[in-house]
């Protein structure tokens, strides 16, 4: 588990926390801003073009069931410890490309780059899923302690040597996100009205050691801190 400040615990996912989610994911609604509608609109029309053309274009698949958490190979889930009950603030997932039971229409494999079928054959690549975060707890870096974790648990706990991930090309804070994070642009397709661009991040275990050692350090530093200030 990792205490994080202010006032939110990262856990793995456990079978009681089913309720929580639910309500995180009602709260969340669309993932665009209002500002985004010209992006969308944009994104919307090059993905009508390219189902006319039969560029790189997918059809979802019809009444797709959600993958269950529990399923993915690991599941974080981001609490809010300072409330009277807890409260599920945000969450992501890992899944191995080329694992069946996680498969899903926007998942690498359905990816239609060149390089997913080496993704499935070699089994050490890893795909971020479901990094989802509540609007209140938004720009104060908890999506990027999640994916902290993540990096660090797909090397250490699961010896990846890369992970993919997609967004869509209309969120612009989440595309800023991943490349801040390391991710860079593989390439671009398109899902029913959607443009996915598709993101790897390398994965180098002497630096994740070093940044994880340095992120201990300083929350022991802030811990011992809060106690001085509380004497």
């Amino acid at each position: 588990m990792i205490d994080t400040s202010p006032g939110v615990l990262i856990r793995p996912y456990r079978p009681e926390d089913a309720p929580l989610l639910r309500r995180l994911y009602a709260r969340l609604g669309t993932p665009y801003r209002v500002e985004d509608d010209t992006e969308v609109a944009d994104m919307h029309a090059r993905a009508l073009r390219a189902q006319q053309t039969g560029d790189r274009w997918s059809a979802p698949i019809p009444d797709e069931a959600s993958v269950e958490e529990a399923t993915h190979l690991a599941f974080w889930v981001a609490v809010a410890i300072t409330r009277a009950t807890d409260e599920a603030v945000g969450t992501v997932a890992l899944r191995r490309v080329g694992d069946a039971s996680t498969i899903a229409s926007d998942t690498a494999e359905n990816s239609l780059l060149p390089q997913a079928r080496s993704w499935i054959e070699a089994g050490n690549v890893g795909e971020v899923r479901k990094l989802r975060v509540a609007h209140e707890w938004r720009r104060h870096g908890l999506a990027t302690t999640l994916m902290q974790e993540l990096v660090n648990s797909s090397i250490c706990s699961f010896g990846f040597r890369s992970l993919v991930l997609n967004t869509t090309a209309a969120q612009i804070p989440a595309l800023a996100l991943y490349n801040k994070l390391g991710f860079h642009e593989l390439g671009r397709s398109y899902l029913g009205s959607y443009e996915l661009v598709w993101m790897q991040r390398l994965l180098d275990r002497t630096s994740s050691i070093q940044r994880q050692r340095t992120i201990q350090r300083q929350r022991g530093q802030a811990r011992s801190q809060l106690a001085f200030d509380e004497d």
